[in-house]
């Protein structure tokens, strides 16, 4: 989940898009760079996980949203196609963070970003306009340029989002086997009789 960001006087909450993004009245708290990204002296960006920001960068320099849909064709006679379907794929997200100073922030910056690549949290990545949820990351880069300084690194986070399936129950099926297991109470083990323990012994006894 993302920061707790209560709604403002006389704005009713707003709806969630395609089921996707969550749209939140601004302000969010804490003021990044003016420069880097829309004006806004009230806005913040980055990678959240639990409502705190997981990468320890100066400045988010860079946003992007990508988001596919799929057209299915089949083939028909004399070469033409038809089309018979169109799917909303998982979106996808990328974060440019940047972070200079002295070479213990720099690694430290590092760090915090290599630590969340190989994990399976979902994490919440918060814009002005938008909280992308949940998502999990699956690649990033990072750089150092003459033209930036050696002492600045730049990074970019690739996220996508995660589809949370819900577990299917069968209520009525054709066969008794295919119905979900139900807890009937409290099993007490019994011993075995004597006619079941002679059993046992002769097939361990073979």
């Amino acid at each position: 989940m993302g920061p707790n960001v209560p709604n403002l006087p006389g704005v009713p909450p707003l709806l969630r898009p395609f089921g996707s993004p969550v749209i939140l009245p601004p302000p969010l708290a804490v003021a990044d760079t003016p420069d880097l990204l829309p004006p806004s002296t009230d806005s913040q960006w980055g990678i959240f996980f639990n409502g705190l920001p997981v990468v320890l960068a100066d400045n988010v320099i860079d946003f992007a949203f990508r988001q596919d849909y799929e057209v299915s064709t089949y083939p028909q006679e004399a070469g033409a196609f038809q089309s018979y379907n169109k799917v909303e794929v998982p979106y996808d997200v990328k974060v440019s963070f940047s972070g200079g100073g002295s070479d213990a922030k720099r690694q430290a910056f590092l760090s915090s970003i290599l630590a969340i690549v190989r994990d399976l949290n979902l994490y919440d990545v918060v814009t002005p306009e938008l909280i992308f949820s949940p998502v999990n990351i699956t690649h990033a880069d990072f750089r150092r340029a003459s033209s930036n300084g050696v002492g600045l690194i730049v990074v970019e986070v690739w996220l996508v989002q995660i589809r949370i399936a819900v577990a299917p129950t069968f209520t009525q099926t054709k066969t008794p086997s295919g119905v979900d297991k139900q807890n009937g109470g409290i099993v007490v083990a019994v011993g075995a009789t004597p006619v079941q323990q002679s059993a046992l012994s002769s097939i361990v006894g073979n």
